[in-house]
C-alpha cells in the first residue's frame, strides 16, 4: 500500500472507487448490490496488490480460513439478472488505477451468503 501512495497517492477509498467504476469489470446494479448491505454499507476485506514496480502478478494464496470455506466468486461472474449468489462467501474485484493499470485484487464480504451448514 505504502508503495501504491508514493506512485500517486492512491488512498483506499480512491483504490475502491476505481474498482468499482472501472469498464473492465462493468458491473451492473444486480452485481453491485452483493456487495452492499441494507444500510448501504460496503464489506470490504483485504487487498492483494501486484508488484507495483514490475506490475508482476501477485498468485499468492489468501491465508484465511474463512476464504477457503466460503469460497470466492469473481465479481464478473455473479448474477446479472437480478438473481443472487449466496454460495460465495467472498468477492473478488479487479482493481486497475490509472496509470498504473491492473493494481491487483479487492476482497469484499457477499452480504447474500449463506453458510452451507
Amino acid at each position: 500500500m505504502q508503495n501504491y501512495k508514493i506512485a500517486g497517492q492512491f488512498t483506499v477509498p480512491v483504490i475502491l472507487q476505481a474498482a468499482f467504476t472501472d469498464q473492465a469489470n462493468q458491473l451492473n446494479n444486480a452485481q453491485i448490490a452483493h456487495f452492499v448491505n441494507a444500510s448501504g454499507q460496503i464489506g470490504y476485506v483485504t487487498f492483494k496488490f501486484h508488484d507495483v514496480d514490475t506490475g508482476t502478478p501477485n498468485i499468492s494464496d489468501i491465508i484465511y480460513p474463512g476464504f477457503q470455506s466460503g469460497g470466492i466468486i469473481n465479481a464478473r461472474d455473479l448474477p446479472n439478472d437480478g438473481s443472487i449468489d449466496t454460495t460465495h462467501e467472498y468477492i473478488e474485484l479487479d482493481v486497475v488505477v490509472a496509470g498504473l493499470g491492473n493494481a491487483g485484487k479487492a476482497y469484499f464480504y457477499n452480504h447474500n451468503y449463506i453458510p452451507a451448514n
